[in-house]
């Protein structure tokens, strides 16, 4: 098949979706992918298109779409998965295979500004003063020391330090394995405040406490973040005449707040990625990497130091 034939069957072609009711974007997708390795053809000299050069030319097209136009890995597979339909459908059945794309997570989280506005929002939902300080606490725990919720419902009284050089917090992560994890001493004063008037003194007393007095769980935990998630979201919206995007109920969980100490120790505090690592006690440091693929600099002037 050489250039003018192939510009005849795409002729054709697209005479065949016309007839066959496919949507206008698909015919203009694939006149588009035609057209571009089409134009790739004439610029390589390619006089002629079988079944013996076919994966050859594919294989250096791709290279060509990735070093040339900067495409991404996805918008050459759809190019190519579109021309590949065209070309088999001429007899040029061929398997190239697609571009592995990188699977990037959504990673959810908070600026520093959104956590300090879901704190002021919990006196609305918690009339009972030692209630709320407590729930301001936990929040500002997790997000300046990155615990996970688990870790957060195992804490008792004596958990909580302070030495000569840091204030900081025993974590029990997986295993029971014991980490210290530093925290700021605002946190650790909102912890002790939480502490001064409580009737049981014993070192293994639970930190965090429910209605009855008893270890506060998960659940409860991350039931009353989600009460607080929605009233921030309405205390936004009612401020500021407009609903923050994405909805802090859609942001705003435990794990969240976790995701926001590592963006907020990267970003603002430039912190070096090993010690990230560290921190957030990630066993590869491909899991901590994720976050650096924020690193912009929008984002990171949202990262302010707001309660300090």
């Amino acid at each position: 098949m050489d250039l003018k034939e192939i510009e005849i069957a795409k002729e054709e072609y697209i005479d065949y979706l016309n007839v066959n009711n496919y949507s206008k974007r698909t015919i203009i997708n694939y006149t588009l992918a035609i057209n571009k390795f089409k134009n790739y053809l004439e610029s390589i000299k390619a006089e002629v298109i079988d079944p013996d050069n076919i994966n050859e030319l594919l294989e250096d097209y791709k290279k060509y779409l990735k070093n040339t136009n900067n495409y991404t890995d996805s918008t050459i597979n759809q190019y190519i998965t579109n021309l590949l339909t065209f070309l088999n459908r001429n007899g040029l059945a061929t398997k190239v295979s697609r571009i592995k794309e990188e699977k990037i997570t959504q990673i959810k989280y908070l600026t520093p500004e959104e956590i300090e506005t879901a704190i002021a929002t919990i006196d609305i939902i918690k009339k009972d003063k030692e209630v709320a300080k407590q729930f301001k606490a936990i929040i500002c725990l997790m997000f300046y020391s990155g615990a996970r919720v688990s870790e957060i419902e195992k804490l008792n009284r004596n958990d909580i330090a302070k030495d000569n050089t840091s204030a900081y917090v025993i974590l029990k992560g997986k295993g029971n394995k014991t980490i210290r994890q530093p925290i700021t001493t605002k946190v650790y004063d909102m912890l002790q405040d939480i502490l001064k008037d409580r009737d049981n003194k014993e070192p293994n007393a639970p930190l965090f406490l429910n209605q009855y007095n008893k270890r506060l769980k998960v659940r409860d935990i991350q039931r009353t973040i989600k009460r607080i998630a929605i009233a921030t979201d309405k205390a936004i919206t009612e401020d500021k005449g407009i609903a923050p995007e994405p909805p802090i109920a859609d942001r705003l969980t435990p794990h969240a707040l976790r995701h926001s100490y590592a963006i907020y120790l990267l970003m603002n505090k430039n912190r070096p990625i090993n010690e990230v690592k560290g921190l957030l006690r990630h066993e590869s440091i491909t899991t901590t990497e994720k976050y650096l693929k924020l690193s912009n600099k929008d984002l990171r002037n949202t990262y302010n130091d707001i309660f300090n």
